[in-house]
């Protein structure tokens, strides 16, 4: 996490005092790039790592359950709180209503944006091919001998220059931080419904599936954070329980990212940071930043900084 902030720091003090030169142009195409670069290498190490596909085999389907459940809760937690709070437009292409006499009045939708339907449709394919040659060339064995050993280290190398990419990009909107600052105390109810809707939503699932509330609200309680989840549930609780939250959490990570590009354009901008939960911090907010833009980047890292400090607390809590 902290090599994540760094390189996130140090790229927002390069942009922003603009010590890069003309080398700072590239942040946007470099970002773009690493996001490829990124969504490949995490394809492979899920293909090449058969531990992990051996789990998908037997609890896969269990655990895709589980992690539709959490987006769905996030999302739907954060579209409540944006409707009651007029944090974001409710959608790209649609006014936030007004508040005029203690009542809400729509506004007139927005004109089409060509553009941005092309740089979402270029984003769902750069996301879904990436992932996919990842998938394929893991499982394939395509990928260097011992790389399934060696993937973490390049997944994190990779993950910070990207967020280096990210802060010089965002360093260079001067009108960035105060478009944020607008936002005040509202924008960090964003972590709070993702993490209520993250549990609700398991604990629903996990009751439908045969476990105790407080053991389906524990898996969601990870907010994609696959590593500690599994193996503080499978110290806490039993194997199976943290295996399914490891995969589950896993799954959660991947689905966010597939399905970003849809969220931002039929459900705005806030939902575009729900699915993600604990990850916009790091691996899903490049990708959050390319299809929604800054501002929803710093939600986004707000969000998941607060997030990451909660699900070490609420895990142990629930189970």
């Amino acid at each position: 996490m902290l090599n994540v902030i760094g390189a996130l720091g140090v790229g927002f003090v390069l942009g922003r005092r603009g010590w890069l030169g003309k080398a700072a142009a590239w942040a946007g195409p470099a970002g773009t790039a690493g996001v490829a670069l990124l969504l490949f290498l995490m394809g492979a190490k899920i293909g090449s790592d058969a531990e992990l596909r051996q789990g998908l085999a037997t609890l896969g389907l269990e655990a895709a359950v589980y992690a539709v459940a959490a987006v769905a809760g996030s999302l739907a937690a954060v579209k409540v709180l944006e409707r009651a709070l007029l944090v974001f437009p409710a959608a790209r292409g649609e006014r936030a209503p007004t508040r005029a006499g203690g009542r809400v009045v729509p506004a007139d939708p927005l004109p089409p944006v060509p553009e941005g339907e092309k740089r979402d449709k270029g984003m769902i394919c750069l996301v879904t091919a990436t992932l996919a040659l990842g998938l394929a060339g893991g499982y394939l064995g395509l990928m260097p001998a011992g790389y399934a050993r060696q993937a973490d280290a390049l997944i994190a190398g990779a993950l910070a220059l990207l967020v280096f990419a990210v802060g010089v990009d965002l360093g260079q909107k001067q009108d960035t931080l105060q478009e944020f600052a607008t936002l005040g105390l509202r924008a960090l109810l964003v972590p709070a419904g993702v993490a209520v809707g993250s549990m609700v939503g398991t604990m629903l699932a996990g009751l439908l599936l045969g476990l105790k509330w407080n053991e389906g609200a524990a898996i969601g309680a990870g907010f994609g954070w696959y590593s500690l989840s599994g193996v503080l549930i499978s110290q806490l609780h039993s194997v199976r329980l943290g295996t399914l939250a490891f995969l589950s959490n896993v799954l959660r990570e991947s689905l966010s990212i597939v399905i970003l590009p849809w969220v931002y354009r039929y459900l705005g901008t806030l939902a575009a940071v729900a699915p993600g939960g604990a990850t916009t911090m790091d691996v899903t907010l490049p990708v959050i930043v390319k299809v929604a833009g800054e501002e929803a980047g710093l939600v986004a890292f707000a969000s998941g900084f607060i997030l990451t400090l909660l699900a070490p607390i609420l895990v142990p809590l629930l189970v």
